[in-house]
């Protein structure tokens, strides 16, 4: 079994989550926000007494600009504007950096084309006033382009309809120091999930909210015929800075840790993960 394929499904149980605190946000047409993020991952599988490991990094910069708004719901072209990620796996290394390399540059470009194909792509969403998604470019490149970013941890790019954009947090009007609260909700059959969030303080119209999580969730893991199960629980904790009027995350930054069993042809694999997550919008 591919650790990469492994490793997919483990990135897929981090949690996403999904606030239950909503607020009006403001947002102005024509603005512009930028998206940095810097992420790293390493994943540790044991099989048959021998280690295997895989790790991934990846930088981008991700433009968000505000087309229009039109009864409390706002047009937003997102487009990735560059990025730089490195892949490594039992000595193999690969990597691609739009802002040097070409596809003609680049000896091997298995890793390298899907990134160079969806740079410079743009997505457009419509939101409401709680930046829930209402519609979403549903194209073929958009597609690929999600599902690419996904499996190599560029995280924070899901934007279809019914989630919230990913650079806006929500709160009552009333909040203020202190002030906690607990999203739970149930994962597939026999998953859970539960966030507990808590506004550290507030200075200059920017909320520090603290978030600790917990998630267990069961997955099938296939690989060619075979399928195994894969058991998945883990734990994460987060800082945001958001802004008190328009609910823009100015930075997020979260650790998550990962402990993994998938049993398959009678064996037991134990993995162990561990995502850094860092995003500042500007």
């Amino acid at each position: 079994m591919k650790l990469k394929k492994v490793f997919f499904f483990v990135f897929l149980f981090v949690p996403s989550w999904i606030f239950a605190q909503y607020n009006t946000i403001h947002l102005q047409p024509n603005a512009h926000y930028t998206k940095t993020s810097d992420v790293s991952a390493t994943t540790k599988m044991v099989l048959d007494g021998q280690e295997y490991a895989y790790a991934v990094s990846a930088s981008m910069k991700t433009d968000y600009n505000i087309l229009s708004k039109d009864s409390e719901r706002y047009a937003i072209k997102i487009t990735l504007d560059a990025i730089n990620s490195e892949l490594s796996s039992n000595g193999v290394k690969m990597s691609f950096d739009s802002q040097k390399d070409t596809l003609a540059n680049i000896e091997d470009t298995i890793f390298a084309k899907p990134l160079s194909d969806i740079l410079g792509e743009s997505n457009k969403v419509l939101v409401d006033s709680t930046g829930e998604i209402l519609e979403s470019d549903s194209s073929q490149i958009h597609r690929k382009a999600a599902e690419y970013i996904t499996s190599t941890l560029l995280s924070g790019n899901d934007y279809t309809i019914g989630k919230r954009l990913d650079i806006i947090f929500h709160f009552k009007d009333s909040v203020k120091v202190g002030t906690t609260w607990i999203d739970s909700m149930a994962v597939d059959k026999d998953g859970m999930r539960v966030d507990t969030f808590s506004v550290e303080k507030i200075f200059n119209k920017v909320v520090y909210v603290n978030v600790n999580g917990y998630v267990k969730r069961t997955l099938p893991v296939q690989q060619g015929s075979t399928v195994a199960m894969a058991h998945f629980e883990g734990s994460s904790n987060a800082v945001l800075h958001v802004s008190q009027f328009t609910g823009i995350v100015n930075s997020r930054k979260m650790k998550t840790l990962i402990h993994s069993q998938i049993n398959v042809n009678n064996k037991s694999i134990p993995i162990s993960s561990e995502i850094q997550l860092s995003e500042v919008v500007q």
